[in-house]
Order: structure tokens, then C-alpha cells, then sequence
């Protein structure tokens, strides 16, 4: 049998279905999209990243092969521009500043500029400073997380159907911890996930009675 353990997990308010199987099966897929589970479209697929192989092209619909790569170089900037923001806001607030306090010295501004490039060494000169510029980052960086997540929201609105799935990534592939020879197909939508378990030889017993992690 190509399955070799159906599984759920919850991540974060929702709930995931992965697929085990054997890392040399070929996985066959159900005629739906895995997004939306509506007919799927001659030519359109959502490309499945594969560690050391060829992306896997999945059967999707039009819309869901559209809003999947737009969904997916969204996410892979999302990370670069919180962590550009973070350090943008940070070094902004120390220049700021840093320009302030040397103002107030020099009772003017020429040495502006000096101070605020100056103030940049501060979470550098002790172990307190670096820690407390740390904490701050982190603080930040959920901050610019929760802004960039939730523009993607009003993108979806227009991008996605009403029936879509999609809050990662509609169907992914990974590695499973301790095993060489197994390959996890993880699903959001959780009708489609079944599908492609019943298909692939796993026993309706182990579908509809999946073990959680």
C-alpha cells in the first residue's frame, strides 16, 4: 500500500490533513482542485516544492493555480519585509534619538547627525542594551507580522473563491522526522486530503479515523 499513515494536526484555529507514503510512490490525484475542490483546468497546476527534486505539478483550477503563486511570492517577502521594517524602525528610534541628546548638548543642530550616527553603536556597548534592543525587534517584528499578514486578507478577497481552502498552502510536501524513506503530502482542504488518501490505497477505517499529532 502507496499510504502509509493518515494523520490530522491543528495549526493554529484550523486543522491539517497529512498523507504518508512511501518516498519511491508515485501519488495519484483525486480530479478536483485541492484548494477549492471544484473541476479542475487542462494545463493549470500548483507547483509542490520537493526537496532535491522537481517541483510536483498538481491538478488545480484556473483560479486556485493563479492565487497559489501570487499567495506564494507574497509569503516569501513577507519575511524579508518584516525583518527590513524591524530594523528600519529600531535604527530610526536610536538615530532619532541620538540626534535629540546631541541638539541638546551642543545647543544646536550641526552635531545632529553625528549624534544620531553615533546612537547606532548603543545596543553594541553592553549586554543589557543588546538585550533590551532584542526584545524590542522581537516586539516589532510581531507587529510588522500581524500588518503584512492581514494585507494579504483583502488580496485574498479578490484573488480567491469563496470555497477555497487556502491559509498556507493548499496541499505541501515534506520529510518526515526519522524516517529516510517516507514523504508527508499535508492538505488544508480536509475533503480533498481524504480523497487523495482513498485513492492512494489507504482503508476508509484510517480516513475517517485518522490518528492526531
Amino acid at each position: 500500500m502507496a499510504v502509509l499513515k493518515v494523520l490530522t494536526e491543528k495549526v493554529g484555529p484550523r486543522q491539517v490533513l497529512h498523507v504518508d507514503m512511501a518516498l519511491d510512490a508515485v501519488p495519484s490525484f483525486p480530479d478536483a482542485c485541492p484548494c477549492c475542490m471544484e473541476a479542475v483546468n487542462k494545463g493549470s497546476f500548483i507547483a509542490v516544492k520537493r526537496k532535491g527534486r522537481d517541483d510536483l505539478e498538481v491538478p488545480a483550477c484556473a483560479v486556485c493555480a493563479k492565487h497559489t503563486v501570487i499567495n506564494n511570492i507574497y509569503s516569501s517577502i513577507t519575511g524579508i519585509l518584516i525583518l527590513v521594517f524591524t530594523v528600519l524602525t529600531i535604527a530610526g528610534v536610536l538615530m532619532y534619538r541620538g540626534a535629540h541628546i546631541a541638539k541638546e548638548v551642543s545647543g544646536g543642530t550641526e552635531y545632529s547627525m553625528v549624534g544620531a550616527l553615533n546612537a547606532l553603536k548603543w545596543p553594541f556597548t553592553s549586554t543589557i542594551r543588546g538585550g533590551i534592543t532584542f526584545v524590542a525587534g522581537i516586539f516589532l517584528a510581531i507587529i510588522y507580522a500581524f500588518i503584512f499578514g492581514g494585507l494579504m486578507y483583502p488580496v485574498g478577497f479578490f484573488l480567491n473563491k469563496r470555497t477555497c481552502k487556502w491559509f498556507q498552502q493548499a496541499v505541501r510536501m515534506s520529510s518526515v522526522f526519522g524516517s529516510q524513506n517516507c514523504q508527508r503530502f499535508t492538505f488544508e482542504n480536509i475533503s480533498y486530503g481524504e480523497h487523495f488518501a482513498l485513492l492512494n490505497g489507504a482503508s476508509e477505517s484510517d480516513v475517517k479515523s485518522p490518528k492526531s499529532i
